[in-house]
């Protein structure tokens, strides 16, 4: 499976823009992307950066790994 860009669906290269969570192949689609948002949308994901950027690191508990559900014993972790 290769990962292509969330915009224009175009391969990446040596660079990689990011924004909240996704890849874009070029500052371009990534702009692009961002102009085609509403502005009700671009105040969530400033609100939800902020959250994330703001939230306590802990490490009061460990991680335990689920089964993966539906795909059978086979593939359960």
């Amino acid at each position: 499976m290769t990962l292509r860009c969330d915009y224009c669906r175009g391969p990446f290269g040596l660079i990689i823009q990011r924004y909240w969570r996704m890849r874009f192949c070029s500052e371009a689609c990534k702009k692009s992307y961002q102009g085609r948002l509403g502005e009700i949308t671009r105040d969530k994901i400033g609100r939800l950066d902020h959250l994330e950027c703001d939230a306590p690191v802990t490490n009061d508990h460990q991680s335990v790994p689920r089964p993966v559900r539906g795909f059978g014993r086979r593939f359960a972790a």
